[in-house]
């Protein structure tokens, strides 16, 4: 991300002109992101913020995300692909008391200690924020764990035809326990 911050005077001027900046961020380089992502992946997402003066004197961002990321499937714990499309308006406030007294738009965005507007943070809290909390294959037979000998079958699971009972044999201790007085 060539963009890292943007100073509340010259977000003002962007906001004014209306301008219009592109951008791309690796997830890996976002730390709250990238302990998230499935191991050894990498890739970009391509940024589109369109700045703009919004209502209450207060500069408004509309922010796109567009890639996709390698999440951990959480059957599998392999790579599952999930595709990032995110839009979001968000009005630029200086603190939260701000940002409730806002009429329109309900989302905003904090400028950091120094009044300036972060855009790693801003980017990965609109990523996170729609992100599964527990991705998975949509085809259960997509998942493969790196100990399992075809795709689909998964960690303990026996083979079709078998039936696991893990509790067959309590019966027969709760009886010998019976009869021992215990």
């Amino acid at each position: 991300m060539r963009l890292e911050r943007i100073a509340s005077a010259r977000l003002a001027e962007l906001a004014t002109s209306r301008a219009c900046l592109e951008d791309e961020v690796r997830p890996a380089a976002l730390p709250r992101l990238a302990g998230v992502l499935a191991d050894g992946t990498d890739g970009r997402l391509a940024l589109r913020l369109q700045f703009e003066a919004g209502p209450e004197s207060r500069p408004l961002v509309e922010l796109r995300v567009a890639g996709a990321l390698q999440l951990v499937c959480q059957r599998c714990l392999g790579p599952v692909p999930w595709p990032v499309e995110i839009e979001a308006r968000l009005t630029v406030v200086p603190d939260e008391a701000a940002a409730e007294m806002l009429a329109e738009p309900f989302d905003s965005v904090l400028l950091d200690a120094d009044g300036a507007l972060c855009l790693r943070t801003m980017v990965e809290d609109e990523v996170l924020a729609v992100m599964p909390l527990a991705p998975l294959h949509d085809d259960r037979h997509e998942c493969r764990p790196a100990h399992a000998e075809a795709p689909g079958e998964v960690a303990g699971q026996e083979t079709a035809g078998e039936t696991a009972r893990p509790f067959a044999g309590l019966r027969i201790l709760q009886a010998e326990a019976a009869k021992s007085g215990k």
